[in-house]
């Protein structure tokens, strides 16, 4: 698999469940330095954040993060800090994007 995927596994996401919704991601053909940025807060971060905000499998890959706790990088639109201090709010925006896609 190209792109992202590669880093992602190498960093907790490795199951047939990530390979299935994978296959749609918006980071997909994108160069995976752009979700390990070398900053935090930096207009690289940011632009990572976008992509995935617009992805058609934002939800699942949240449900994977959360899951596997990746430490490092941008993850379902959310970065390291996020991650750690999800709450219920973020499921319920994540939610509302689904629906209104």
């Amino acid at each position: 698999m190209t792109g992202i995927f590669g880093a992602h596994r190498a960093h907790g996401l490795d199951s047939d469940k990530a390979e299935h919704w994978s296959i749609l991601a918006a980071c997909r053909d994108h160069d995976p330095e752009l979700w390990f940025p070398v900053s935090k807060g930096n207009a690289t971060e940011a632009k990572a954040v976008a992509i995935c905000r617009q992805c058609p499998v934002l939800t699942r890959c949240a449900q994977d993060a959360l899951t596997a706790k990746p430490e490092f990088g941008v993850w379902a639109a959310m970065v390291e800090t996020q991650r750690r201090n999800h709450s219920g709010a973020y499921w319920q925006i994540l939610e509302l994007a689904e629906a209104t896609r």
